[in-house]
């Protein structure tokens, strides 16, 4: 992307108004290059015409100074509620005016009025309306020259449901050349509803496009629904159901989606760019992800005639796709300032863009020379191409400038180019027509020049751009020769009571003009007075008319027909009126046919259930009798079971509560068979301890008897010592004391045991 050249041209500064400093949100454009910008928090609109801006630029350029003070502005729109901001501001261009429409997120609507060919003064307030419901998206569809009306979708929400209306605004006085006092001005607004979504709308797209226009609605869940305008009905399944994944590709961001050439272009919270075929299939279309930005897209911008889309994020970050092949075509980085909003003034190869600073809060003047390189390394535009592309737009402004100075031209004639009807204060019928004609040549002069251009580059014949303008300025020369001809159409009535009045003054003078025909009536008369002649006149071929008569007559046939005129202008008022009255009860009456069929419909079947209850037979009312019998049986059958039943429930809850009983004596008989055990185990230890002890006590009892017949000592020992007798027998009995306390203690410490286990049992 070396040889795309951004940079900055100049800018605007914040206004100083009254209270806190102002930052700028969002920058618009409208058709005379005008800008219309809001402050950050979205809720007054401040204008710059093309005038304002150039000084507002130069105050840019002394700001630095010391000495400088900055002009203070006024806000030309102001939310009247702190919990509303501004939606969108759309631009529709007439021939000779400009209306803007400013709406909030309330509902809040307000039209003001400007002048196509005076920028010098600030648009004017024409009405405001309060459409009562809260406001998430906006798209303008269509506006009407020639009935000086306005139509534009908008996405309503009410919590749950959101819903699509369209609102159309009608104004029944004429605006050109300047629109009446407010006060005066008559304007119907219509809004009626389209169709209704469940979920938030974020976006309306809208295709017009003959008998296939379409118009898109953007859900905050990745729902895309599509209307045909022209079918009324819904086309989603027609385009195979488009949607994608928030959750997985991230939500619509602020930036918006765009519609380009088959292809759907949605820039998510995320950085990814998905892109969707948008044509007739009757399988979901696959979607191409563009790994886009890091951050959320701020923006699409349709850029070089739609070969090209750029996106941008934070960090002034712009990627430049393909549209054609939605291919990356490189990147590049806006000059250093915060962009946070973007708008095209003027789309040439020589891009003028006014960006929103987000850090200082002012406007800044972008020029983006579009001479983008392909994938060969090679630029696709060559300078001489750009050079005969700027050498195109100076020649369609210069075009414009010369249909402008025309229509001035025209009006100070008192002639109005759109319709060629005198105005007040106008001139003669002949300079008139000697205008017209002179403005032709020029058209023509200009027209011969363009074209002569176009026919001398190739390479600029293929720029989409200056072709657009020369189209756009061809549309006006066309438009201008059909009113010349309308003139002449005009013209010709006056050639035609002009060759009236020759048949009746001279038939060999020729009158081409009002002019001419007053200079002879004047000469007529003045030969009559010569030669005496009052009342009578020449006959015309084998009639003799009075000349007064047929002046008279001639009067009155003009008369009536200006009476006829009015009144047919007043009825084909009253007869719109009318035709929107009867449309707006033929639109009720439906609605009430819809519901009433419904409630016949529901009627219907009503009679239709009674009809067929009451061509039941008799034997089948019999037998619905007998079956009716049999169910009153079995409900009294039934109800003596649940008596019975009810009478048993006591005995199984006994029965149960004996259950838990017996159940309560096992445990203890089994507790007790346990205590027995360990009982017979203790008493069987005990006795086997006694009987030890008996038979170490008997032992000993043994020995000491063993001695002499009268029993007072043990027998001698083979070494006949009586000490070592002695001895032998205190440590036998030692012996026995020691052993005897041993048995006490394992039987303390049996028994101890035993007592645990017995305390677990009992437990």
């Amino acid at each position: 992307m070396a040889e795309l050249q951004c940079h900055i041209s100049g800018g605007i500064l914040a206004p100083k108004v009254e209270g806190p400093p102002v930052q700028f949100g969002r920058v618009y454009c409208d058709g005379g290059r005008n800008l219309w910008v809001t402050d950050a928090a979205l809720q007054r609109v401040f204008y710059f015409n093309q005038q304002e801006i150039a000084h507002r630029q130069k105050e840019f350029e002394l700001h630095f100074s010391a000495s400088h003070t900055s002009q203070v502005s006024t806000a030309l729109f102001v939310c009247k509620r702190e919990d509303e901001t501004i939606l969108s501001i759309m631009h529709s261009t007439f021939s000779t005016f400009r209306l803007t429409l400013i709406l909030t997120t309330k509902g809040t609507l307000s039209v003001f009025y400007a002048d196509r060919d005076d920028d010098s003064s600030a648009p004017v307030l024409l009405r405001e309306w309060q459409l009562a419901t809260e406001m998430t998206s906006v798209v303008m569809a269509h506006s009407s020259t020639s009935s000086n009306e306005v139509q534009f979708f908008a996405g309503c929400f009410d919590g749950v449901y959101g819903e699509v209306i369209i609102v159309s605004l009608a104004f029944d006085a004429q605006l050109s050349p300047a629109p009446p006092a407010a006060a005066a001005l008559s304007a119907t607004l219509d809004a009626r509803g389209i169709f209704r979504i469940k979920g938030r709308l974020s976006q309306l797209l809208w295709r017009a496009a003959g008998a296939d226009a379409l118009l898109l609605s953007v859900s905050h869940d990745g729902n895309i629904d599509v209307w045909d305008w022209n079918r009324e009905e819904d086309a989603t399944q027609r385009f195979g159901g488009i949607s994608w994944d928030v959750a997985a590709h991230g939500a619509l961001s602020d930036g918006g989606a765009l519609l380009h050439d088959s292809k759907l272009w949605l820039p998510t919270d995320r950085g990814t760019l998905i892109v969707l075929p948008f044509t007739a299939s009757q399988t979901t279309p696959s979607a191409l992800l563009l790994e886009a930005h890091s951050g959320p897209i701020r923006q699409l911008l349709r850029m070089s005639g739609g070969r090209y889309i750029w996106s941008y994020a934070e960090g002034g970050r712009v990627s430049v796709w393909d549209t054609e092949h939605v291919s990356f075509k490189g990147s590049f980085l806006f000059p250093e300032c915060r962009i946070a909003n973007l708008a095209c003034a003027d789309v040439e190869l020589v891009t003028h863009l006014w960006a929103v600073d987000g850090e200082t809060g002012g406007l800044a003047s972008l020029v983006a020379n579009e001479s983008i390189q392909g994938f060969d390394g090679k630029v696709t535009v060559s300078s001489e191409a750009m050079r005969r592309a700027e050498e195109g737009r100076s020649s369609v402004e210069k075009l414009h400038a010369v249909l402008d100075s025309a229509s001035r031209e025209l009006r100070a004639l008192g002639l109005d180019p759109l319709t060629a009807a005198p105005t007040e204060g106008g001139s003669d019928a002949d300079e008139k027509a000697e205008a017209l004609v002179r403005v032709v040549q020029d058209y023509a002069a200009s027209a011969k020049l363009l074209s002569s251009f176009f026919g001398g580059g190739e390479a600029i014949g293929s720029d989409g751009k200056t072709q657009a303008g020369y189209s756009g300025l061809e549309e006006r020369v066309t438009d201008l020769i059909a009113t010349c001809r309308d003139a002449s159409a005009a013209e010709g009535d006056v050639q035609d009571f002009c060759s009236s009045v020759c048949m009746i003054i001279d038939e060999n003078r020729e009158l081409t003009s009002l002019h001419d025909v007053l200079e002879a009536l004047s000469d007529w008369k003045e030969d009559l007075q010569t030669r005496d002649r009052k009342e009578e006149v020449e006959p015309v071929g084998n009639d003799t008319v009075p000349f007064k008569d047929v002046i008279a007559q001639l009067e009155k046939e003009l008369r009536e027909r200006d009476v006829y005129t009015t009144e047919l202008d007043r009825r084909i008022v009253e007869l719109l009126s009318e035709q929107r009255e009867l449309s707006v009860q033929l639109e009720r009456t439906q609605q009430s046919l819809s519901d009433r069929d419904q409630q016949i419909h529901v009627l219907q079947r009503t009679a239709d259930t009674a009809k067929k209850a009451a061509e039941l037979a008799s034997a089948d009312a019999a037998q619905l009798f007998e079956l009716e019998a049999c169910l009153h049986a079995a409900r009294e059958k039934e109800a003596q079971l649940e008596g019975e039943l009810a009478r048993l429930r006591p005995r199984e809850e006994r029965f149960q509560q004996c259950e838990d009983t017996i159940a309560a004596l096992e445990q203890r008989v089994a507790s007790y068979e346990r205590k027995e055990k360990l009982a017979a185990h203790a008493i069987e230890d005990f006795i086997s301890v006694q009987n030890n002890l008996f038979e170490e006590v008997t032992g000993l009892v043994d020995w000491l008897s063993s001695g002499d017949a009268d029993g007072d000592a043990p027998a001698t020992p083979p070494n006949g010592s009586d000490e070592v007798s002695a001895g032998a027998c205190r440590e036998r009995l030692v012996l026995l004391e020691t052993h005897l306390a041993e048995k006490v203690s394992q039987q303390k410490r049996y028994f101890s045991l035993l007592r645990s286990e017995y305390e677990t049992t009992d437990r």
